[in-house]
């Protein structure tokens, strides 16, 4: 008899044992589920989670949530959207999950349904100053600029200083021709950080689209300082110099030196510093990868323009303006290019 009493509490014990290990596995699983910082290791962690203990409700949307946050973290962002779509019928009002599939929808292009689930977490929580960050960004993609301005408006007034929202309310208030709004913008970065080079560089952008060229080129000339490397701001420099009538080709060659032979825009600030033909830049753009081409092209139809109407070249610059403006580019010189087309009539 206690030989089997034996055997029993042996029996006992092992089968404690095994269930103890079974719940420190589970354990671990619930933990690493929830807060792994290796996005592989989470979505492991979650799927043996929800295969063992089969959890329901909350539990189970926030497993699928986290889940869901390891896929988009891979950068696997159809497969979040799937999660959180999950997550959100076991927790239709999940703030986490709503907001984390709006940004797997942007990251994919579906904007309309980013936008869709971003107005549906500003009816739970309206004052969120991330989500109507996220919201402008998507507005901005579907050329909503004064909605994204809106959104971005919301997001300064809960937080004033806010460097990259007023850097992005001044590049959205570029795009609507709302220039002095933007100087407003980058003068107040300017302000809160006086080597803020973007800041200078597009507050001569505004200034520049206002023709105000003498405040222009102060802009230009504090970005080149703030930035030597800025072959860009050397150029636009020059050209806001240049309707002042007081060009200086050592700008130009400032830029030129910063860039190897064959960078660009180095092919760019050469013709303007009297080598080379407007064709036969052109001619060499589009040799270039298609992928490359567009913002390239973009970029020298815009200055070219500019450089012709410089020259009085009235038909010619907006022969250029017109097709940096119609073309399929991210290049800001798109945006620069339409307002140009509106100042040359």
């Amino acid at each position: 008899m206690r030989l089997i009493a034996l055997s029993a509490l042996l029996l006992l014990a092992a089968a404690q044992a095994f269930a103890d290990s079974q719940e420190g596995a589970v354990t671990q699983m619930r933990e690493a589920c929830a807060k792994s910082d290796m996005p592989q290791a989470r979505i492991d962690a979650c799927t043996g989670f929800i295969e063992a203990v089969r959890p329901q409700g909350r539990e189970l949307a926030q497993a699928l949530y986290q889940r869901g946050a390891g896929h988009a973290a891979r950068g696997d962002y159809d497969t979040a959207v799937q999660d959180f779509t999950q997550a959100l019928k076991f927790a239709p009002n999940s703030t986490d999950a709503l907001y984390n599939r709006g940004g797997a929808y942007a990251r994919l292009g579906r904007w309309n349904e980013a936008l869709a689930d971003y107005d549906k977490l500003l009816q739970v929580a309206p004052n969120d100053a991330d989500t109507h960050y996220a919201r402008a960004w998507v507005h901005a993609q579907l050329g909503k600029d004064k909605a994204a301005i809106a959104d971005l408006d919301r997001v300064i007034e809960r937080a004033p200083d806010d460097q990259e929202a007023l850097l992005d309310r001044g590049g959205l208030n570029i795009r609507a021709g709302r220039y002095d709004a933007a100087i407003r913008d980058f003068g107040r970065l300017l302000e809160l950080d006086p080597k803020a080079a973007a800041a200078a560089y597009n507050r001569g952008r505004a200034h520049y689209a206002k023709q105000d060229f003498k405040n222009a080129a102060a802009d230009f000339a504090l970005a080149l300082k703030l930035r030597a490397d800025n072959p860009y701001a050397a150029l636009r420099l020059h050209l806001a110099q240049s309707h002042l009538g007081k060009a200086d080709s050592a700008v130009l060659k400032k830029g030129i030196d910063t860039l190897d032979p064959m960078i660009w825009p180095r092919p760019l600030l050469e013709l303007f510093a009297g080598t080379g033909t407007d064709p036969a830049l052109i001619a060499g753009i589009n040799e270039l990868p298609p992928e490359q081409r567009a913002d390239v092209l973009c970029e020298a139809q815009y200055y070219l323009g500019e450089r012709a109407l410089l020259k009085g070249e009235k038909k010619k610059a907006r022969d250029y303006f017109a097709a940096a403006a119609g073309g399929a580019s991210t290049a800001i010189e798109h945006i620069d290019a339409k307002a140009a087309l509106a100042r040359v009539k």
